[in-house]
């Protein structure tokens, strides 16, 4: 939990910064802090995952981390559109 919310905030910060390297300051600990959360959501498949049941699931998740940020693309898109890319951003690292 601790890794997810640290990646929102960061992504809420660079979304109100506006200088180059303090944007790249916040994307570093963002990055970090989405691959600790990767790490433990594929560990948490293969470790509580039945084997018979492992190539069904990993076909779920694949779907699911594949489509997801699509989604969220689409999303991000459509709100900096109606509004603006910094309220996009932000209201994207806020958002649970």
């Amino acid at each position: 939990m601790l890794a997810v919310v640290g990646w929102g905030g960061f992504i809420a910060a660079f979304g109100l910064t506006r200088q180059l390297w303090l944007g790249m300051l916040c994307l570093a600990p963002a990055g970090a802090s989405d691959t600790v959360s990767m790490v433990f959501r594929s560990t948490m498949l293969q470790a509580a995952t039945p084997d018979e049941m492992r190539g069904r699931l990993q076909g779920v998740f694949i779907v699911v981390v594949a489509g997801g940020p699509r989604l969220g693309d689409f999303l991000a898109g459509s709100v900096a559109d109606l509004t603006s890319p910094t309220v996009a951003v932000t209201g994207g690292g806020l958002s649970p």
